[in-house]
């Protein structure tokens, strides 16, 4: 199986483009996982970041606690879903979630560019993984714009990103910008519909966008916020033949 880079591209193709290189169909569009990716947390995860920091050193995080619940989470997930879990990245503290460094939908992935600096070396691993897994892998690193200006580099946390099986919403964030929401769009634009979501959820910003609200059913979130779930249940429900 061929794998594509783009390190030389100045620009990002169409839709249309994308969606035939990676063969993004109907069949490979669906709400069933099939796998699961998850990591060991290192014993350099007390130093990850935060925006919530603990006033009282009673509150910190506990590593022997934080592997404890982690290993429950693992002995659950596998009771629903196979499950691969890579060994820590010492270097990266946040290594565990490794949600945010890849979309994945069926059969396509898009490895993110992660928007802080001191996440940017965890999807290498995971890139590795999906390509021995035989997915068809687009790394959004390696897009590069006619401007060259670093700024507009796109960039993405998985965690900003949430897909219902008919759409995918994007929200903006301190981590996931429009050139990252722009190149989901021309990769999965052709058969999903992707919605751009406002960083601020009912006033309030959030760290990312299911940190406001999460996938329950097809057509149903567990929400954080009553605004965030009015708009995104109106919004799933507006078009029952996607």
């Amino acid at each position: 199986m061929q794998i594509y880079e783009h390190k030389n591209m100045h620009a990002i193709r169409t839709s249309r483009d994308l969606a035939t290189r990676f063969r993004l169909t109907k069949s490979t569009i669906r709400t069933r996982s099939t796998l699961a990716i998850a990591r060991q947390i290192p014993d350099s995860f007390t130093n990850a970041l935060s925006h919530h920091a603990s006033a009282s050193t009673d509150d910190a995080v506990s590593l022997s606690k934080s592997r404890c619940q982690h290993e429950i989470y693992l002995q659950a997930l596998r009771h629903h879903v196979p499950t691969i879990c890579l060994p820590p990245l010492e270097a990266n503290p946040d290594c565990a979630f490794v949600e945010d460094t890849v979309v994945a939908i069926g059969n396509v992935a898009v490895i993110c560019r992660l928007g802080h600096v001191s996440r940017q070396g965890e999807s290498d691993s995971i890139k590795d993984v999906l390509v021995q897994l035989g997915v068809e892998v687009i790394d959004m690193r390696d897009y590069k714009y006619s401007d060259g200006n670093a700024d507009e580099l796109a960039c993405c946390d998985g965690g900003d990103v949430l897909y219902t099986g008919r759409h995918l919403f994007v929200g903006l964030s301190e981590r996931t910008n429009v050139k990252g929401f722009e190149l989901l769009q021309c990769v999965f634009g052709d058969k999903l519909e992707v919605v751009l979501v406002p960083p601020v959820i009912q006033g309030k910003d959030v760290l990312h966008l299911k940190s406001a609200g999460e996938l329950f059913f097809q057509t149903t979130l567990i929400r954080c916020s009553l605004n965030f779930l009015i708009l995104q249940l109106h919004y799933a429900n507006s078009d029952t033949s996607r």
